[in-house]
């Protein structure tokens, strides 16, 4: 991990201000950020199919 944990801490406010999946990347962190933004997304696909 080249990153610290703060770096990607915010993520989930992000997502909850701006009500998508789709959050910045975090220089260093492109892979994780990504699973968390996918990881959102299948949620919210699975809330909606449920």
């Amino acid at each position: 991990m080249h990153y610290s944990e703060s770096d990607v801490a915010g993520l989930p406010g992000e997502v909850l201000q701006r009500q998508i999946a789709n959050v910045d990347n975090v220089s260093g962190a492109t892979y994780s950020t990504q699973a968390f933004a996918d990881a959102v997304q299948d949620a919210l696909n699975q809330a909606q199919n449920s």
